[in-house]
């Protein structure tokens, strides 16, 4: 059995053990062995203490574990103050949790654990975008964490149409994506595509999100983008609206957003609060801007070689 493959024993000691091997130099790794009152029996309580929320460990799982009373027999039983609890039967179910932020709880005589929701990593707040300012559009931006900017998602698209689907990303550092799409309107064959190429991703780990659109873009030789990074909400719903994908990188303060066509690129949020004539001709004017700086910039250094 590989190692990825162990499983819990149900013995503490034998757990303990396991933890010592396998968390070596871990300085910030929590083991709290404890007596609980609810199961009459021994409990562990493991956690990175850089990682989880203090008060919530204290709050909705120390305390009803030490001083509840209730007729609970086995893990599924415990009355604990958690919204979300998981069952892991693997080691490495356990190190991902921890990884995660998320604490895990064992039992004695139990060769299972119970994972409990109580991350509470350091974040900051929800601001204005920095690059893509907007006189007319929201002054809300995408932050470092991917349930956030999912959040700030479904509050531009509180539709059940609106899905979600998650993969993980990286071997050592594992990366949370979350595809976000509207099934009736977006296309299966590209949501297919697109999946699949994030799939066949082989890498250590993904920093940001530029790094992983560059891993799966089709050209990475051409000058032009094929995907767009933005950090607007607004103006990843607007994509949405159009039958793009979204894709939500967690660590990442920005989400990528395909496929993409040339026209989209000189289109910007505040062109939805202007009459359409005029954001028409505004789109114009970026496009000629564009060319002209492109032919402009040929010509320059073209002369610069011939002088040469």
């Amino acid at each position: 059995m590989g190692k990825e493959e162990l499983a819990i024993p149900p013995s503490l000691s034998d757990i303990e053990q396991t933890i010592q091997n396998r968390w070596a130099q871990t300085p910030d790794l929590v083991v709290c062995r404890l007596y609980s009152q609810q199961l009459n029996r021994n409990v562990l309580l493991i956690y990175l203490d850089s990682l989880i929320d203090k008060n919530s460990i204290n709050n909705n799982v120390l305390q009803p574990l030490l001083f509840e009373r209730t007729d609970a027999h086995n893990v599924g039983d415990l009355a604990l103050l958690i919204g979300q609890k998981k069952h892991a039967t693997l080691w490495s179910d356990v190190e991902e949790a921890i990884f995660q932020g998320e604490s895990v709880l064992f039992v004695e005589g139990q060769a299972e654990a119970i994972i409990l929701d109580t991350q509470g990593w350091p974040q900051r707040a929800i601001a204005e975008p920095q690059v893509e300012s907007s006189l007319k559009g929201s002054h809300q931006g995408f932050i470092e964490t991917g349930e956030k900017n999912i959040a700030l998602i479904r509050r531009y698209l509180p539709n059940r149409e609106l899905k979600i689907k998650e993969l993980t990303v990286g071997r050592r550092g594992k990366t949370k994506v979350a595809l976000l799409y509207l099934e009736d309107v977006t296309s299966k064959e590209v949501l297919q595509e697109l999946e699949g190429r994030i799939r066949q991703v082989d890498i250590d780990a993904i920093v940001n999100t530029g790094e992983l659109m560059q891993l799966i873009e089709d050209n990475p030789f051409s000058p032009f983008p094929q995907f767009l990074l933005t950090e607007r909400p607004d103006a990843a719903v607007s994509h949405l609206l159009q039958g793009r994908i979204v894709v939500v990188v967690d660590r990442s303060p920005s989400v990528m957003i395909g496929p993409m066509s040339f026209v989209a690129f000189f289109q910007t949020v505040d062109d939805y609060s202007t009459r359409w004539m005029i954001a028409s001709f505004l789109r114009l004017l970026r496009m000629l801007a564009f060319f002209c700086g492109h032919f402009f910039t040929v010509v320059i250094y073209y002369n610069d070689f011939v002088s040469l």
